[in-house]
């Protein structure tokens, strides 16, 4: 037994020098490059591993960015196509079926359109064909009619035989007259007299104008070659009588006919 616990202290102290030896091995200095290097080395390795985490820490926040992103513009998506439906298959055929009807039926109006303009240039034809004919036989019968009517009219009568007519026929719209004045009631100072040939609707007063130029007017002559109203008294002056008699009114009234005989007379009183 006392073998035995000595062994195990020559141990123990064999084992403390060994754990002595190690230790001071490791507390041996290193060489002088190796000191300097293992500082430097350790201190570039601290900011590059910052750098590092930092740059991981960015891509991480980055990545987390674009995925919310694409997750809210798949949602808007979804949301948007929910209000509008597709449209079915059936609609779209039948819409592309109308579309190609109506293609067909145009391309069927097409040909009945152009018959019918056809069918109208043939019918007008005719009548485009016979319209000048129908003017020309128009033409021809007025021409015919023309040359009939002066075939059948009188011969002109000559210029003499016209000129006697126009003259008869103003002759027969004129009427003659006589005037004449008469004052020898006061001596006779103012007379005259003549016939004339007037239109027809003279009067009284227009053949005295032909024969002299009176003072006063068609509705009362005042005096005739200067023997006036009142020279001889208070009721002298001129009066008028139509075929011997003394019409009552005045001579711009009354109308002259054929054959009508007028004398203008002087008289010095009313009754005269």
């Amino acid at each position: 037994m006392q073998d035995d616990k000595t062994d195990r202290r020559f141990a123990q102290d064999a084992r403390v020098e060994r754990d002595s030896a190690a230790a001071a091995a490791l507390h041996v200095e290193p060489a002088s490059g190796e000191s300097a290097a293992m500082p430097s080395a350790a201190s570039n390795r601290a900011p590059r591993n910052a750098r590092a985490r930092r740059f991981g820490i960015g891509i991480v926040a980055l990545l987390s960015v674009l995925l919310i992103g694409v997750s809210a513009f798949a949602l808007v998506n979804e949301g948007g196509s929910s209000h509008e439906p597709p449209a079915p298959a059936d609609a779209v055929v039948s819409a592309d079926d109308a579309s190609a009807n109506e293609d067909a039926a145009d391309g069927q109006d097409e040909p009945a359109q152009e018959g019918a303009s056809d069918a109208a240039d043939e019918a007008e034809a005719p009548a485009r064909t016979d319209a000048p004919s129908a003017a020309q036989a128009a033409s021809q019968s007025d021409e015919g009619a023309t040359a009939q009517t002066a075939t059948d009219a009188p011969p002109a009568a000559s210029a003499p035989q016209a000129q006697a007519d126009s003259q008869e026929q103003s002759a027969a719209r004129m009427v003659n007259v006589t005037v004449s004045i008469d004052s020898s009631v006061v001596g006779n100072p103012v007379s005259g007299s003549g016939s004339f040939s007037l239109p027809q609707g003279s009067t009284v007063y227009d053949a005295l104008c032909r024969l002299t130029t009176p003072n006063g007017g068609p509705s009362y002559v005042r005096a005739i070659g200067g023997l006036a109203e009142f020279d001889h008294g208070s009721q002298s002056g001129w009066k008028y009588s139509v075929n011997g008699v003394d019409p009552a009114k005045s001579c711009g009234s009354y109308v002259l006919s054929d054959g009508d005989v007028v004398v203008w007379r002087y008289v010095t009183s009313l009754n005269g």
